[in-house]
């Protein structure tokens, strides 16, 4: 063996253990010649490792073939075993078909067999299949993405220096894929600008423009460029690099760039060692950098002698200016342009928004090149711009087709490209065809899954439809999009805000915890997603708590506790929960598991200190366990607790717990240190004062914890009666402290508190009085809760707590005040029940047709006027008819008023003070013109009953004639409808009339004087006149004023009314009591929602009685005269209401259902009479009559029993005035035992 291939031998076996040595490759590639190759061929084909090593080499540097000595032959050698290190299960070819590798075999062994050779041959191969097995699990090792990047690389580099079209197209495939994967290095981009070069030149030949009928496809060209400047990028300091760029961009003829390029080299040149990628395999010393050298400067110094200045390849804005300038020489010098170079023109007329010649430009590009991408997508583009800015229908529709028809040109061009499928979505969302439009969405993930816009489109259009499924109780439908919208875009926060509130709702609370932290940390501090947090963290709570999983609940609330720890509903549920386990534990207590209890009350606290009845617990604990002073210092905690939290702990637990501490204490043997008593005893009188303040503020009920107050009461009797003897020292300190030291000593003189409160014995009584005294603390603040939080204003309030003191604490109504007269509120609270002395009594009374008196009548009755003297009644009949009949309504002939008299139509009736007289005004009712004239006007019929039976009992009927008849009846014509009649003695009558005026006839004999006296009574006013017709009332509404006028004297007088002004009431209508004394009125006060009946007076407007009625009916008021007294009636919508003037009763009488349907709507069908009974005309001929006597009787005598209870001289006032009402209506004969005069 020479020497050189010794060399190479030795520096071969130092590769072998160390493959990636590059001083040891450097070596080789001295030492190798033309003669030893096949030496080092042999080793390349069998060792896997050192085969790959080499590739590497060649792929950052395929000119270091050369350095190696190899031709492209030598390369060929090498293809099968390259395919076996790129594909292990392809078998490798026979070494015997090598005669180069047997021949360098063959010269380094001594001569033998065949046989030995195949032997030999055999495990060579195997040796490869074992090595190449230890090589792929390393390439396994790696991650999946640069396994497949390497993979590709390789195969793409061993097809990089190919010669025909098809194995560079197959190179540039493989390349464009890895480099699709990731960026890779500079070497990767570098030799993908080179098969791109390759193949421009085999398809293009030279760069030259193209012109009509000789296209050159020059696309390579300018795809090299962009490799090519890649490589430059990731490599800005290789010479090489920059000298490959400088070359390219010479044959692109773009030479103030390719100028930029030759200089970067020759700077490099210059300023570096002759390095390739960091390979130092060429050889150094050589010639060849300064033939390099020599070149360089000449290329620049041609250039520059032909004025060209350089532009940096990399400078976009140079570039592009560059470039524009140069298409604008050629268009100019009319040479063609290129495709490329159209395109590029295009889009800067596209850039200035001139579409028009961007179009045109665009259709010569694609005349050139038919499959030109690029030009076709900016086409669509541009056709889908122009349909959105047109507003005729017709052309937006040509422009939507032509955008349609370009892209689908470009998935014809390229099918795999995501490109034309966005230019698609785009036109489907413009045109609002939304199905079309998710399937192009669905079609660009599909191409190009890393598509973050395209997928956050769909995501959205899926996180859309989730949100409405879920807001429409469709969890299940919601929960299938929104897991898709994830899916597709994992980035948006709103996803995993609304697939958290629908795992919530679906109570899948894990997956709904992590749901919402994704959305906070995607979206930092989301306060909606923190909101869906909590409310997750609480329902689930809730659902724990519901099945008994308490501790699992306990962690939950912890959990939201660090996000909000003020939460309300879940501190309510925590609170809940906790309470449940004092429940537990006050059990445990009860079964005898002290231990068991212990551990639970001291849970609670560990989980929430501040939580009193765990404290309590653990003093009941120690109580059980006898340890007294432990127990009182925990019950002592408890009571502090409660007191600095009061709000939350009002309620009845908290006081029945610390009064069942006092009794443990009160009933032990063990004496508490007298100074954790004393401080026991002041901390409950302050939660004692705390929650009977705070109570009247929170509740508002009138009466609070009536039970509580009892159990309070009777708590502090139990305290005293175990110090009766006055040894227990734990009670001393406690009734000291609300200085009650006295009570068991006035306990004692009681044989028990309950049956003593009616007892007379002097003894029993100070002895009450003095328990009383002793727990003032407690009551004065039970009186002072009533006083603020009642409205003492409200009798019913008063009265309630009255009798709540009376039944329930068995404390008398004397007792009471003698109380009220020890403390300082008291004066005050006395004022308060003085208040039920000045009351009305009102009573209810539901009455039927049993407790009515009907009585028939000839017709429907409207109104009914009695005769002065007789029992004889004048009664118009709905129907206007004019009859006469008795008391009891039964109809009576007339000889005056008969025959044709008797069939006319009269509105109303009046009797001469004598009642041998009687006026009838016969009104125009007539609204229609031609009827108005038939009746002619409104006349007065005067009747004289002198001689007539019906009044006359001696009248003797031979004695009428007709013509007598006729003298004893006359007509009067009015110039208008009368209001009402009445007589002024019994030869003068009067008739107030429509317009104002009082109309008066004198009867002088032979003739009769007619007068007519303006009166103030405007068309609206309410007139009433007095039963002795003597006494006219006027209510002016308008003039808010009420005019009296004496019609005997001819006198008027005004008194001016508020008419709801400053307070005042509101007067709606005015009646006469049956004396004719008095003149009522019954006003509203809106402001107050009360009701006033006043006196009309000499002095001016007297109110009597204030009432509450939401349903009262205005305009009817009756008044009748029991004595001193005045009964009023008024009607609600169904209910009559009878009150006495003095305000003592207040009788509300109710129709039955039967009965109710009875009563008629007109106020002229009820009026009250002076022997206490009302007077009903029905809908019927019928007239029912309702006794009040007994019922007024009965009300008078339940609030006398009333009254008498108070020691109070305004209450005997009261009382003395129901007796005086009382005594006049036991004289008053019952209605139907009234005798007709």
């Amino acid at each position: 063996m020479d020497e050189p291939e010794t060399s190479l031998m030795l520096l071969i076996n130092d590769l072998l253990s160390d493959p990636e040595n590059q001083d040891t490759w450097y070596q080789v590639a001295n030492v190798i010649t033309s003669e030893t190759k096949t030496v080092f061929l042999s080793f390349l084909k069998n060792h896997p490792a050192l085969l790959k090593a080499f590739l590497d080499i060649v792929e950052r540097n395929p000119r270091a073939m050369q350095d190696f000595c190899l031709e492209l032959e030598d390369m060929d050698s090498l293809e099968p075993f390259i395919a076996r290190l790129m594909d292990p299960g392809e078998k490798p070819p026979s070494l015997l078909e090598d005669e180069a590798l047997e021949t360098a075999i063959s010269s380094r062994k001594t001569a033998g067999s065949v046989g030995e050779n195949i032997e030999t041959r055999d495990s060579t191969i195997s040796q490869f299949d074992r090595d190449l097995e230890e090589l792929e699990m390393d390439i396994k090792d790696s991650p999946g993405v640069d396994e497949r990047f390497n993979t590709l690389v390789r195969e793409a580099s061993l097809k990089a220096y190919a010669i025909t079209e098809e194995e560079l197209t197959e190179a540039i495939t493989l390349y464009e894929k890895a480099l699709s994967l990731k960026q890779g290095e500079a070497i990767h981009w570098y030799n993908l600008g080179q098969a791109y070069l390759k193949r421009a030149q085999r398809i293009a030949g030279i760069f030259t423009y193209s012109f009509e009928g000789h296209y050159k496809d020059v696309t390579d060209f300018y795809l090299a460029l962009t490799a090519m400047k890649k490589a430059v990028e990731l490599k800005p300091g290789d010479k090489l690099y920059w000298q490959n760029l400088a070359t390219l961009l010479e044959l692109m003829q773009m030479e103030p760039l390719a100028l930029f390029s030759l200089k970067k080299t020759r700077q490099l040149y210059g300023n570096q060692s002759d390095t390739v990628s960091g390979s130092d395999l060429l050889e150094k010393g050589s010639n060849l950098q300064e033939t390099t050298l020599a070149m360089l400067d000449s290329k620049i110094q041609q250039l520059e002698q032909n004025g060209i200045e350089h532009i940096d390849p990399f400078d976009d804005v140079a570039v592009s200016s560059y470039e524009s300038r140069e298409r604008k020489r050629k268009i100019r010098e009319q040479l063609p342009l290129n495709h490329h170079e159209l395109y590029k023109e295009a889009r800067e007329y596209y850039e200035q928004e001139n579409r028009e010649k961007a179009k045109q430009l665009l259709n010569k590009a694609i005349e050139l090149k038919q499959d030109f991408f690029e030009a076709w997508i900016l086409l669509a583009e541009i056709s889908l711009e122009l349909a959105v800015n047109i507003e005729d229908a017709e052309l937006k529709h040509i422009e939507f087709s032509d955008a349609t028809r370009c892209i689908e040109k470009v998935i014809e061009i390229n099918p795999s490209s995501a490109e034309p499928y966005k230019l698609l979505a785009k036109k489907h969302e413009l045109t609002n065809e939304r199905d079309e439009y998710i399937k192009a969405l669905a079609r660009i993930i599909e191409l190009d899954p890393g598509s973050l816009e395209y997928r956050k489109k769909l995501s959205n259009i899926f996180l859309e439809k989730g949100i409405n499924f879920h807001v429409y109780g469709n969890t299940t439908a919601a929960d299938i999009y929104l897991r898709k919208s994830i899916d597709l875009y994992r980035y948006e926060p709103n996803a995993w805000l609304w697939i958290g509130r629908n795992y919530t709702e679906r109570q899948e609370f894990n997956e709904a915890k992590e749901a919402f932290k994704e959305c906070i940390e995607l979206n930092e501090g989301d306060p909606r997603a923190k909101s869906g947090l909590i409310e997750t963290l609480l329902k689930e709570a809730m659902w724990f708590n519901q099945r008994g999983l308490k501790d699992e609940a306990i962690e939950d609330l912890d959990a939201l506790f660090s996000l909000n720890p003020d939460y309300k509903p879940a501190i309510h549920l925590q609170g809940v929960i906790l309470d449940d386990y004092c429940e537990r534990g006050f059990d445990l207590i009860e079964t005898g598991n002290f231990e068991g209890a212990r551990e639970l009350f001291k849970r609670i606290i560990d989980i929430k200190e501040i939580f009193p009845f765990a404290w309590l617990g653990m003093a009941y604990y120690h109580f059980q366990k006898n340890e007294i002073r432990e127990g009182a210092e925990k019950a002592l905690v408890a009571i502090k607790q409660w007191n600095q939290d009061i709000l939350k702990h009002v309620d009845g637990f908290m006081m029945e717990g610390a009064m069942d501490i006092f009794r443990e204490l009160a009933t032990s043997s063990m004496q508490v240190d007298d100074h954790v008593m004393l401080n026991l005893s002041i901390t409950f009188k302050d939660l004692l004062q705390n929650f009977m303040s705070v109570t009247r503020l929170v509740h508002e009920e009138k009466v609070h914890f009536k039970h509580l107050y009892t159990a309070i009461f009777d708590f502090f009797l139990d305290i005293a009666k175990a110090n009766i003897n006055g040894d227990n020292v734990n009670v001393s300190i406690f009734l000291k402290t609300f200085e009650a030291a006295e009570l068991p000593t006035h306990l004692e003189k009681l044989p028990s508190w309950g049956i003593t409160v009616t007892s007379s014995d002097p003894s029993i009584q100070e002895a009450r009085k003095g328990v009383l005294r002793s727990l003032r603390f407690f009551l004065g603040k039970l009186f002072d809760m009533f006083a603020f939080k009642s409205n003492t204003s409200n009798i019913n309030n008063i009265i309630t707590f009255l009798n709540f003191m009376l039944q329930d604490f068995m404390i008398n109504i004397p007792e009471i005040y003698d109380f009220l007269s020890m403390i300082e509120n008291g004066p005050f609270m006395i004022k308060i029940f003085d208040v039920l002395a000045t009351t009305t009594y009102a009573r209810e009374v539901i009455f039927g047709e049993p407790d009515l008196d009907f009585l028939d009548a000839p017709k429907p009755l409207e109104k009914i006027r009695p005769h002065p003297a007789l029992a004889v009644n004048a009664v118009i009949s709905r129907d206007r008819r004019l009859m006469f009949t008795d008391a009891r309504f039964n109809k009576l002939d007339s000889l005056i008023y008969s025959g044709k008299l008797a069939r006319g139509h009269f509105d109303d009736f009046q009797w001469s003070p004598d009642g041998m007289k009687g006026i009838a005004v016969q009104n125009k009712v007539a609204k229609r013109a031609f009827k108005a004239l038939m009746q002619g006007s409104p006349k007065l019929l005067v009747l004289d009953f002198s001689m007539d039976s019906l009044v006359n009992p001696f009248a003797d009927p031979v004695d009428l004639d007709q013509e007598t008849k006729d003298q004893l009846h006359n007509f009067y014509d009015l110039n208008a409808n009368a209001r009402l009649l009445c007589w002024k003695d019994k030869d003068t009558f009067q008739a107030l009339l429509e317009n104002g005026v009082m109309n008066r006839w004198i009867d002088q004999g032979t003739t009769v004087n007619h007068q007519g006296v303006p009166l103030p009574a405007s068309q609206d006013a309410i007139a009433s006149l007095s039963p002795d017709q003597g006494k006219l009332g006027l209510l002016q509404p308008d003039r808010m004023s009420l005019q009296v006028v004496d019609l005997e004297r001819d006198e008027s007088r005004q008194i001016s009314l508020t008419n709801g002004m400053d307070g005042g009431p509101s007067y709606k209508t005015i009646t006469w009591d049956e004396s004719s004394k008095d003149l009522f009125m019954l006003g509203a006060n809106p402001d107050k929602g009360t009701w006033q009946v006043s006196r009309a007076g000499m002095e001016g407007v007297e109110p009597l009685v204030t009432f509450e009625e939401s349903r009262l009916m205005p305009t009817f008021l009756g008044a009748t005269c029991c004595g001193d007294h005045v009964l009023f009636l008024c009607r609600t919508v169904d209910s009559l209401i009878a009150m006495d003037s003095h305000g003592l009763l207040q009788l509300k009488l109710t129709p039955d259902d039967a009965t109710r349907n009875l009563f008629p709507d007109a106020n002229d069908s009820f009026s009250m009479h002076g022997d206490c009974t009302i007077q009903v005309l029905l809908e019927k001929p019928q007239v029912a009559m309702l006794d009040l006597k007994q019922h007024l009787l009965h009300a008078i005598e339940e609030r006398m029993a009333f009254l008498a209870r108070f020691p109070r001289e305004n209450f005997k006032n009261r009382v003395d005035l129901l007796q005086s009402l009382k005594n006049v209506l036991k004289i008053i004969p019952s209605g139907e035992d009234v005798t007709p005069p």
